[in-house]
């Protein structure tokens, strides 16, 4: 389904309202009888993680509208106009706000590190289907019950307690992407986006593989050439340049966790040829692998961060170079 934005769109500064996300970059906001029917759409300058606990709703972002019933997440980026129709019941909706110029993504272990990639890609603005379902994942409710606590009663170290609460969510977030995948949204215009998802699916989980055109097509039981023209329109960008992308993501997490050498890197995220990955590299991270490790040596995550310099006092590194579309 597609929704006309023919109106004015509010433009509405949570970095001023939290003081948490000039600290730590992570905020959070609790309503439990959320209620609303009209679409009053609305741009924010953090990320928005919403959380439905209870309840079913529509969420409007840009063109795309998600169907979204508790107990789930979706992930809204940073600058897209939103909002939420719940009109037929009160839903139960937690919100995180994430400022990324602030904020370190705690380092997960394999394979969750990928899953989060697939939650928080580095390039946010391509991230068009970010929904989970988070039916049986009572540690993610819990997790994000007790982080809002947190900073509702802002006792010592809030900060400090809030990002251990986060990395705890994200393990039981990643684990619902490994289990059930990302949802998509409904649009009249591809009803056959299923068999594009199914691709793109594969992609994120097969990107160290050697994967032709004819193994995808396969997949979406697809023509070649329609396979590439469909994709394009899906995912904004052609099968090749996404499954590059991909494979330089995955190399940036591991430049960032292992002092591996950076061709073992390459090999393993499935570049065949140095030269090709370090241009490569170059031509999407803005840096060569060696001067993006060293930007992050001194940068620890939240939970190991607070050993050395407290959160509420220390001054935060953003997460990430954002690949630049």
């Amino acid at each position: 389904m597609r929704w006309i934005l023919t109106h004015r769109i509010m433009k509405i500064s949570l970095i001023e309202q939290f003081p948490e996300l000039r600290r730590s970059g992570l905020a959070a906001a609790y309503f439990p009888a959320y209620n609303n029917s009209r679409r009053l759409f609305h741009i924010l300058d953090v990320t928005l993680v919403s959380i439905v606990v209870k309840g079913s709703c529509t969420h409007l972002i840009g063109r795309d509208a998600y169907e979204q019933r508790g107990p789930s997440l979706g992930i809204t980026s940073c600058g897209v106009p939103h909002c939420i129709i719940a009109d037929k019941e009160d839903i139960e909706i937690y919100n995180l706000y994430l400022n990324f110029d602030k904020l370190v993504l705690p380092l997960l272990p394999r394979p969750l590190d990928d899953a989060l990639l697939m939650l928080f890609p580095l390039n946010m603005a391509a991230n068009r289907i970010p929904r989970v379902n988070l039916e049986g994942r009572e540690g993610c409710i819990e997790a994000v019950t007790a982080l809002n606590r947190e900073f509702s009663e802002k006792q010592i170290a809030c900060d400090t307690a809030a990002g251990e609460l986060f990395k705890l969510f994200l393990i039981g977030a990643c684990r619902g992407v490994l289990t059930s995948g990302i949802q998509i949204a409904k649009n009249d215009e591809m009803p056959g986006e299923f068999r594009i998802e199914r691709v793109r699916r594969k992609l994120d989980r097969d990107f160290r593989d050697k994967i032709s055109l004819a193994q995808l097509a396969e997949t979406a039981g697809l023509n070649r050439n329609y396979l590439c023209r469909a994709f394009r329109r899906y995912a904004g960008k052609t099968i090749f340049d996404y499954l590059l992308e991909r494979r330089i993501q995955a190399a940036m997490l591991r430049l960032r966790q292992s002092g591996d050498k950076i061709i073992s890197i390459a090999y393993e995220c499935g570049f065949q040829d140095l030269s090709h990955f370090n241009r490569t590299f170059k031509r999407l991270a803005g840096k060569t692998p060696v001067e993006y490790r060293k930007s992050f040596k001194p940068r620890l995550s939240p939970a190991v961060r607070h050993t050395t310099a407290p959160l509420e006092t220390g001054a935060a590194t953003p997460f990430s170079e954002r690949i630049k579309s």
